[in-house]
């Protein structure tokens, strides 16, 4: 993606995540809004963006973070949707044991460590914790929010034993786990 079209991902996940009001537009119970709705909406904030340009961006997004629709009419993003769009309720299937991987990680910054250590991990502002299979992943999204005098730590967890406990996995269009959130002794 060129950085006009890099800006255009950041201020979509706004909308799409946060804050739909912005370009008054609304999102179903499932994510998804009209994607005219959304490019006309952008337009009135001074963001002309062609619809070439969001193809682009829904399909060159290094997270996956969108999706459209088979006939790209209607778009979304995929997960990470504030706590405040209460009438957005993702339905992902719960993961069966075979889904997860065995280990599953959580960046985050060192600042953070100790209250999640005592708290475990919650998901905060947003619907669910995000978490990775991958350590490279983890380790990205932990560095994206540290300062310069703290490090990014990786929080391991068992999905057998978080299973076992009841915790409940699902998994995003993009690959992204979720969780409700994860009690702090089956944090490694």
């Amino acid at each position: 993606m060129n950085k006009n079209q890099t800006h255009i991902s950041k201020f979509i996940s706004k909308i799409l995540r946060h804050a739909p009001e912005i370009v008054g537009i609304t999102l179903d119970s499932d994510g998804w809004t009209n994607t005219n709705g959304l490019l006309e909406g952008m337009r009135k904030e001074g963001k002309t963006v062609e619809m070439s340009d969001l193809v682009i961006v829904v399909d060159e997004d290094d997270k996956g973070r969108y999706s459209f629709n088979e006939d790209k009419s209607m778009i979304r993003a995929n997960q990470g949707h504030n706590k405040k769009l209460q009438s957005v309720k993702l339905s992902y299937t719960p993961l069966e044991p075979c889904q997860v991987p065995n280990w599953l990680y959580h960046g985050t910054d060192s600042r953070f460590l100790d209250s999640i250590l005592k708290e475990g991990l919650k998901s905060m502002e947003r619907q669910h914790v995000h978490l990775t299979d991958s350590l490279e992943t983890a380790n990205n999204v932990g560095g994206r929010r540290k300062k310069s005098d703290t490090e990014t730590k990786i929080l391991k967890i068992s999905t057998t034993e978080a299973m076992n406990a009841g915790v409940v996995f699902y998994r995003s269009e993009n690959g992204v786990f979720l969780a409700d959130a994860i009690p702090a002794w089956l944090l490694r």
